[in-house]
């Protein structure tokens, strides 16, 4: 059985300048990356959406 790290990266909106750049690198050059290391889920909402995670207080 192969060992593999699965990765959750946060900040879809935050960050996605860099994800526009390093996912197609990633899906095109697996070799520049460990064979152990997958991502799982990418995941973010933008700041302004209601479900948000930021805290409102009333």
């Amino acid at each position: 059985m192969k060992k593999r790290a699965y990765y959750h990266l946060p900040g879809l909106f935050e960050f996605y300048e860099l994800y526009r750049v390093f996912l197609p690198l990633f899906r095109e050059h697996r070799e520049y990356f460990y064979d152990w290391c997958e991502i799982s889920s990418i995941y973010g909402a933008p700041s302004d959406c209601i479900w948000s995670q930021q805290l409102q207080k009333y």
